[in-house]
């Protein structure tokens, strides 16, 4: 075996001229276009308020506190 098979053909990677000239005009443009920063809850939904969040743990209750019933 005179080849090296381990070597991937260069026939394989190669891409037809006008579709690199695409791809770098696709890279370069999307390189100029600026994105708006990621918006928050209140600039979306001005006025919204959040509903409280449910805490799962039983409160600790002081000495002084009435024990309650149950």
């Amino acid at each position: 075996m005179s080849q090296d098979r381990t070597q991937t053909p260069t026939s394989v990677h190669t891409t037809p001229p006008k579709l690199s000239e695409a791809l770098r005009r696709m890279k370069r443009d999307d390189a100029l276009v600026t994105r708006p920063a990621r918006r928050t809850l209140s600039q979306m939904m001005p006025g919204y308020e959040r509903q409280p969040v449910l805490t799962l743990h039983r409160p600790e209750f002081s000495a002084t506190a009435p024990k309650p019933v149950a």
